[in-house]
């Protein structure tokens, strides 16, 4: 493909991206559980008004546009007083889960390295541990160690995290995952919503995303084993 001699009309670009969306899942109606979640038509006007109203606008100067700056101290305020911060704690805003995990391990690489003199870090973290972060391995240059995790519970021993240790480890990884998915059957009254968690499969060593498939089947990944697992209705 090659860039256009010349430019489209705005309909005509319109169109296209009409037409490139037409495959797209309908995720107004709840059937893209990991990607994008309906808050309400109300909700989501107002979100692109604002997205619209900073489209333009760079966070890469904020003292050109202090407004995003003020955003995102605000958010990072908000986010250290939820997870019970004090006054010194400080953070940033990412692009996502990916982002947040590879300045998670720079930040152990970096303090490590003015504070202890480590210039060979080594991390530690079990094998069902999100893949973002042997990409930060790869990309800070530190060494791993990963660790197998019980056959029978699909959870990694604390004491064979603790044998993996060395005098320059700088980062253990620990992942909360309880094996299984959960169904939330929620409950309205008025206004105020309540939701309760059932069991509705179990059995999996790290599942991950679900999404409702056109047929109206459910695909689950797993990322311990590499695996999409297909769930449909028999009849």
């Amino acid at each position: 493909m090659r860039i256009p001699e010349q430019g489209r009309s705005a309909d005509e670009v319109m169109a296209m991206l009409d037409a490139a969306g037409a495959s797209d899942l309908p995720w107004r109606e709840g059937k893209t559980f990991a990607y994008v979640y309906e808050g309400g038509r109300d909700v989501e006007e107002v979100a692109k008004r604002a997205y619209m109203r900073f489209l333009t606008e760079n966070a890469l100067d904020p003292t050109v546009y202090p407004s995003l700056l003020k955003f995102e101290t605000e958010i990072v305020a908000m986010a250290a007083t939820h997870l019970g911060g004090d006054r010194d704690c400080v953070g940033n805003f990412t692009s996502g889960g990916t982002e947040s995990c590879l300045l998670a391990v720079k930040a152990a690489r970096d303090f490590a390295r003015k504070e202890r003199g480590i210039a060979e870090p080594h991390m530690v973290l079990p094998v069902t541990a999100h893949a973002a972060f042997q990409k930060a391995a790869h990309y800070f240059d530190i060494a791993m160690t990963l660790v197998p995790v019980d056959p029978q519970t699909f959870k990694v021993r604390a004491q064979d995290m603790e044998a993996a240790i060395r005098p320059e480890t700088i980062l253990l990884v620990a992942l909360w995952n309880r094996g299984e998915v959960v169904q939330v059957k929620v409950t309205f009254d008025g206004d105020n919503a309540r939701g309760e968690p059932a069991p509705f499969l179990n059995g999996l060593r790290n599942p991950q995303h679900l999404l409702v498939w056109r047929d109206g089947s459910l695909l689950i990944s797993d990322f311990a084993v590499g695996a999409v697992y297909r769930l449909k209705r028999n009849g």
